[in-house]
C-alpha cells in the first residue's frame, strides 16, 4: 500500500466518522484513482456549493431541497432530514 493510499484510506474514515454522505465519500476515494485532480475538484465545489445552499443549511442532492428539523418517533431524537426521501443527516445517508 502507497503512502497515498494510506492517506486516503484515513480521509475516507475520517468522513464516515464525521457521517459524510456515500456520494462524498465516493467522490474522495475516486481521486487519483479513477478521477483527475480536476474532476475531483470540479465535483467537490459542485458538491459543497449545493449542500450548503440557502444560508448555509444542509441541503438534499437527490430532492434539490433544504434538509430540515424532524424528530424521529421511535426515539424521540431530533435531526436533520429530507423531508422527501427522510434521509437523515445525523446518519450519514443524505442521499
Amino acid at each position: 500500500m502507497t503512502k497515498h493510499d494510506e492517506v486516503m484510506r484515513e480521509i475516507s474514515r475520517a468522513l464516515e466518522l464525521l457521517g459524510a454522505d456515500r456520494e462524498l465519500l465516493a467522490t474522495v476515494g475516486s481521486w487519483g484513482d479513477t478521477q483527475s485532480d480536476d474532476e475531483t475538484l470540479k465535483e467537490l465545489r459542485e458538491w459543497n456549493d449545493g449542500y450548503y445552499e440557502h444560508h448555509n443549511r444542509p441541503f438534499c442532492h437527490k430532492h434539490n431541497i433544504e434538509m430540515k428539523l424532524r424528530q424521529n418517533p421511535n426515539t424521540g431524537e431530533i435531526a436533520l432530514a429530507c423531508p422527501s426521501c427522510d434521509a437523515d443527516l445525523s446518519r450519514g445517508d443524505m442521499t
